[in-house]
């Protein structure tokens, strides 16, 4: 990396090969990081799981909005998404999904490659300023489709009816958590 670098400045200082100095450039971008931990198989399926999670409740979000909740495809998005919750759940009490400035962990596992234009469901917690979900051992097919109704209804929704925490609260609902915990990797 050090002889890159080097080469780098030694090209960009010349100035007269530029197909080098974009070459070099790329292969800087691309090259791994040797402190980047490497993860372990259980970190990786856990990782998996949380990116199906985010993935196909963005799916169940956006086939709230088409279909309403009453369709089969919207049914079996949920359903979806539950199986994934209690796989990810499995041997444990509860899961954080926290969602800060650009970083997306699931516990204290930041995930990378996540695009908010196909994992839409994390543009829409922002927008409804939530930093943090939280589900129990035990959610069920209706409380996930509950708390998918109201963000998908949008922020003005949520802020009309005192919030999501006021939402869930109100429908008795004890398996979901909004912004009581989050993860922050301090390291």
């Amino acid at each position: 990396l050090n002889i890159l670098y080097y080469y780098l400045n030694f090209a960009n200082f010349l100035n007269r090969n530029l197909f080098f100095h974009r070459f070099a450039y790329i292969l800087i971008l691309y090259m791994p990081d040797k402190e980047e931990k490497k993860l372990s198989q259980e970190e990786k399926r856990f990782a998996n799981l949380a990116k199906r999670f985010i993935r196909q409740a963005s799916i169940a979000t956006k086939n709230f909005r088409m279909f309403g909740e009453k369709h089969p495809v919207l049914v079996n998005s949920i359903r979806n998404i539950n199986e994934i919750l209690k796989s990810t759940l499995s041997g444990k009490e509860s899961i954080t999904y926290t969602f800060l400035e650009g970083a997306f962990l699931v516990e204290d596992l930041p995930l990378k490659d996540i695009d908010p234009k196909i994992y839409s469901f994390i543009t829409e917690l922002k927008e409804c300023e939530i930093t943090s979900l939280t589900f129990l051992a035990g959610i069920t097919d209706d409380e996930l489709k509950l708390l998918l109704k109201s963000l998908s209804s949008g922020s003005a929704f949520l802020k009309d009816n005192g919030g999501i925490i006021n939402i869930l609260h109100q429908k008795n609902v004890s398996h979901i958590k909004v912004d009581e915990m989050y993860f922050k990797r301090i390291s």
